[in-house]
């Protein structure tokens, strides 16, 4: 052997060994009848054994999963059409026919724990071919486990959400079409009792027919709440944005309430300042009657306000009641559907806890902000910002 070769020879182990040494993934050498003749630094540290610990142990199998030995052992045995020994011969089998084994396996820390690698296993031919020793060099893919689960955690979650989001749309739709086809029957009944009404002469059966009159408008008014409310839902309402003058919104909500609060006994104050607004009047309209209509039905003294004025490039309208108030713990919960504050209504009409809930799906539609104000037995402020229309507010500000 020349010198060069031997300094060749020298570098190579020197490679090698600093390769064992340091190289992150473990490292377990074997000789051909499976006793440990070595391991790398990092194969202790992750197995939580010293080399002396584990060097001259006669197989892999006291820091390999045995039911997985076993399993692997088995389908071996089926694969090959001979039987495989449980331990070391089961895992190194194909090995020794010179296939080429890796596989995901379970390792058991001195600890009793266990974590998860990929483990490859090579045969070191001797001299005549036949093996002289294995390597099995392992991967920890703890890590890579975990992203394996967070992702199908992931997609269950992903599908459970659309699984809901269709049970819901089916909902919304069923709701949607069986208020629709409801109201044709009772707008028929509700004629059909008006026709009545003068062919009834008794003051019992008038007033037999003045209440079925009141019932059927009830029905016909809690089927318009919900089909409002599926529609929504359902994303069937598209808002008609444009100018619109305070003014006129605020007189028809006027010549509405202003009776009925009489009615009623209640105040009635409308605060209106001269402004142009940029909303879909229908829709606007519709949340401003529901919170007047809440405030009528709950306040059984006092006044209700519906007032306005100008903050920055915004109109915040109110209305106030004299109302009995809203628990702090209930204020998020009256905006869902369904939600009624337990006290009778005053008003004798049972809802079904609709109206807020529309409120509130109409003032995200919008992008109106909602706000809520309360205090037990001092009634409530429910506020709606509503942007101002620039153009019109430029041609208030110009000059003559």
């Amino acid at each position: 052997m020349t010198p060069e070769t031997g300094q060749e020879g020298e570098r190579a182990r020197a490679v090698q060994q600093a390769i064992f040494d340091n190289a992150s993934h473990l490292i377990i050498a074997t000789d051909e009848a499976g006793t440990i003749i070595d391991i790398n630094p990092a194969a202790e540290r992750a197995l939580g054994y010293t080399r002396g610990e584990l060097v001259g142990k006669a197989s892999p199998i006291i820091i390999h999963d045995r039911d997985e030995v076993a399993a692997e052992a088995a389908r071996l045995s089926a694969e090959l059409g001979e039987p495989v020994e449980p331990g070391f011969d089961a895992f190194v089998a194909q090995a020794r026919r010179g296939r080429a084994v890796e596989r995901e396996w379970t390792y058991i820390r001195r600890d009793g724990t266990r974590f998860p690698v990929l483990l490859a296993v090579t045969a070191l031919p001797g001299r005549d071919g036949a093996p002289i020793g294995f390597v099995g060099i392992s991967t920890d893919i703890t890590d890579r486990k975990a992203h394996e689960r967070a992702l199908i955690e992931t997609q269950a979650a992903v599908l459970a959400r659309r699984k809901a989001e269709s049970d819901s749309h089916a909902k919304t739709h069923f709701l949607a079409a069986a208020s629709h086809d409801l109201r044709q029957p009772l707008q028929s009944a509700l004629l059909f009792a008006s026709a009545l009404a003068p062919h009834v002469t008794s003051e019992r059966g008038a007033s037999m027919v003045s209440s079925l009159e009141k019932s059927l408008n009830v029905l016909c008014s809690l089927l318009d709440r919900l089909l409002d409310i599926s529609k929504l839902d359902a994303g069937e309402v598209t808002p008609r944005v444009g100018p619109l003058p305070a003014s006129r919104l605020f007189d028809e909500l006027n010549d509405a309430y202003a009776p009925r609060a009489a009615a009623r006994g209640l105040g009635w104050r409308v605060a209106a300042v001269p402004a142009t607004l940029r909303s879909d009047p229908e829709l606007l309209g519709r949340i401003l009657r529901n919170l007047i209509e809440n405030a009528l039905r709950y306040t059984e003294r006092g006044s209700i306000a519906l007032e306005a004025r100008v903050e920055g490039a915004e109109l915040v309208i109110e209305v106030h009641d004299t109302g009995p108030g809203i628990a702090p713990e209930n204020q998020e919960a009256i905006f869902r559907e369904f939600h009624r504050l337990q006290r009778p209504d005053i008003g004798g009409e049972k809802g079904l806890g609709l109206g807020l809930a529309i409120v509130r799906r109409l003032a995200n539609l919008l992008d109106h902000p909602l706000a809520l104000r309360s205090r037990l037995g001092e009634g409530s402020v429910f506020t709606v910002r509503v942007a101002l229309d620039a153009a019109a507010a430029q041609a208030d500000a110009a000059p003559a």
